[in-house]
C-alpha cells in the first residue's frame, strides 16, 4: 500500500500533462475498418510475423526506426501527420500490475510528423515523443470525471480506446491479445521480432496482410534511404508497382484517330440507342408518389457535372420509379 501511495504521488506530478493531452485527444483510425471496434469486443486477434528487413540492422536506433516507420506508414495511408496512437509497454504493465483497475493500461502517444523532413529527422522527433510518454507512464482512470473540460471530448465519450496501438510484447503467453477497442497493433517482442496483430472481424485479412507488406516496403525504403523525405518513401514493392500502376493501367485501345470525341459518342448511341448511360440509385422514399428532396438535389448536382463536361451536347434525365432514381442519356 505504501508503494502504491508513492507511485500515485509520482504520477500526480504528471497529471497536468495528461489532462492537456486528453483534452486534445485525436485517436487515429483506419478508413478501411469495416466498423468501429466496440469496447466489449473479444480481444483475440490474428498475428503475422513480418519478414526481417536487412537494412534495419544497420540503423543506429533499430527499435525507434521500426516504430517511427509504422507511424509514417499510418500517416501516408490516412493523410494525417498529427494524431494519437495507443501505447502499452511491458514496463508499464509490470509497474502497475497490482493496480491495473486504478490506472490506465493504455495511454495516448502523440505522433507529429513532417512530410517534408527526412526519415532520420522524423525518427528523432518520434523518440522525443516516445520518451516523454514513457517517463510519465500513466494516469488515474478517474481523471476524466474530475475535470469538466474533458467531459465533452468526443474521443472520450465511450471511454479511452485506441483503434491502433503499439505494444512491446504479446500478453497472456502465446495467445495474441490486445487492448479493448484495438483493431491493429505493431508489436516488438523481446527478441526484436516485429509482429503485425489485427482483428479479422473489423480488419479482414484481405486488407491487413497487404497493409503489412506495404509497411515492410516502406520500412525497407526508409532504412535504405534515411535522408529521403517521408512523403517520398515507397509503399509498393517493384512487382506490385508494376502490376498496379503499369499493368492495370494498360487500357490502350485502338479507335478512329480522325474522329472527334462527340462523333464517337454519337456512333455509340446509334449502335445502342436503348442502353442506359448512367443510373443514380437513391433509397426509396416512404412516400410512393413523391420525389424525395434529397434525390432532386443530387440529381441537379449530377446535371451540373454533366453539363460542365458536355456543354455542347444535350443531356436528358428521365425519372424511373420516381422514388428510386434517374436514368441519364
Amino acid at each position: 500500500m505504501q508503494y502504491m501511495s508513492l507511485w500515485h504521488q509520482k504520477l500526480c506530478r504528471y497529471e497536468p500533462f495528461w489532462r492537456q493531452r486528453l483534452a486534445d485527444l485525436q485517436p487515429l483510425t483506419l478508413p478501411s475498418l469495416m466498423h468501429p471496434v466496440p469496447a466489449d469486443h473479444p480481444n483475440t486477434y490474428q498475428r503475422r510475423a513480418l519478414e526481417q528487413v536487412p537494412a534495419v540492422t544497420s540503423m543506429p536506433r533499430k527499435e525507434a526506426s521500426v516504430r517511427a516507420a509504422f507511424a509514417v506508414y499510418l500517416a501516408r495511408i490516412t493523410g494525417r501527420y498529427h494524431y494519437d496512437l495507443g501505447l502499452q509497454t511491458t514496463a508499464m504493465q509490470h509497474e502497475r500490475a497490482e493496480y491495473e483497475s486504478l490506472f490506465a493500461t493504455v495511454v495516448p502517444l502523440r505522433v507529429t510528423l513532417d512530410p517534408d523532413q527526412c526519415f532520420t529527422q522524423n525518427v528523432a522527433t518520434w523518440e522525443t515523443a516516445w520518451n516523454e510518454v514513457i517517463q510519465r507512464q500513466s494516469f488515474a482512470r478517474d481523471i476524466v470525471s474530475r475535470y469538466p473540460e474533458l467531459w465533452n471530448q468526443p474521443a472520450l465519450q465511450q471511454g479511452l480506446h485506441f483503434p491502433i496501438c503499439f505494444c512491446d510484447a504479446l500478453r497472456y503467453g502465446d495467445e495474441a491479445r490486445l487492448p479493448a477497442g484495438c483493431a491493429l497493433a505493431l508489436v516488438l517482442d523481446d527478441s526484436g521480432r516485429v509482429w503485425w496483430l489485427y482483428d479479422p472481424v473489423v480488419l479482414p485479412p484481405a486488407l491487413a496482410i497487404p497493409m503489412s507488406e506495404q509497411f515492410r516496403t516502406l520500412l525497407a525504403h526508409a532504412c535504405a534511404s534515411p535522408q529521403q523525405p517521408i512523403s517520398h518513401l515507397a509503399l509498393l514493392d517493384a512487382e506490385t508497382y508494376q502490376r498496379v500502376v503499369v499493368e492495370w493501367n494498360a487500357t490502350t485501345a485502338d479507335y478512329p484517330h480522325t474522329a472527334c470525341i462527340h462523333h464517337l459518342f454519337e456512333q455509340q448511341v446509334a449502335r445502342t440507342p436503348e442502353a442506359i448511360a448512367f443510373v443514380l440509385r437513391i433509397k426509396r422514399s416512404p412516400m410512393p408518389n413523391s420525389i424525395p428532396v434529397r434525390t432532386n438535389s443530387l440529381m441537379y448536382c449530377v446535371i451540373a457535372v454533366l453539363v460542365q463536361k458536355c456543354s455542347s451536347r444535350s443531356v436528358c434525365i428521365a425519372p424511373w420509379r420516381w422514388s428510386s432514381g434517374y436514368s441519364v442519356s
